[in-house]
């Protein structure tokens, strides 16, 4: 049994910042909490991505300070990317969690098919092909092997075949 935790996609940028709301210790909390009620399930710190072009989506003051703080964190996807990836993976290795890399896949499809488009509208949320490539990695994360078969899907088999390879590159280090 296994429990992904996964906190809101922007709260890794304010671990190690002035803006830090104890994002580590909340996730803590989650991982405590789990353990509490569910003794026999492993916990799983997922790896989010930054947002389609960098910039909040959200309305409100709700990341002023840490927009003050550290503009150059919203100036692009990239630059939100590497942030994130830094931090989610430092504070999996802090709280001894094992960690899907789903950022890191998405930044590899990005880099290589742009054609694909991972968002929705909002340029936040997963697309179909986004969900599926999270789905993939968080698979190997918990079976550690190839896929062996095509599973029907709403994408282009083709898409979903080279989704799950990205998965396979990351996770299992596969060339």
């Amino acid at each position: 049994k296994y429990a992904f935790l996964q906190d809101q996609s922007l709260h890794s940028l304010r671990i190690g910042t002035t803006a830090d709301q104890d994002v580590v210790g909340w996730m803590g909390k989650m991982k405590a909490s789990v353990e509490k009620h569910s003794p026999n399930v492993k916990c799983i710190v997922e790896m989010t991505w930054g947002r389609k072009n960098g910039s909040d989506a959200t309305k409100g003051k709700r990341l002023l300070d840490l927009k003050e703080a550290h503009p150059e964190y919203f100036a692009s996807y990239g630059a939100m990317q590497k942030v994130i990836a830094a931090n989610t993976t430092a504070m999996a290795q802090k709280l001894g969690l094992d960690l899907s890399p789903v950022g890191i896949a998405w930044e590899i499809v990005r880099q290589e098919r742009p054609d694909i488009e991972l968002y929705v509208k909002d340029g936040s949320h997963p697309s179909d092909a986004g969900s599926y490539l999270a789905a993939a990695v968080g698979y190997l994360t918990l079976f550690k092997e190839p896929f062996k078969a095509d599973t029907p899907v709403r994408l282009k088999p083709e898409i979903a075949r080279y989704l799950r390879s990205v998965a396979e590159r990351v996770v299992l280090k596969a060339n």
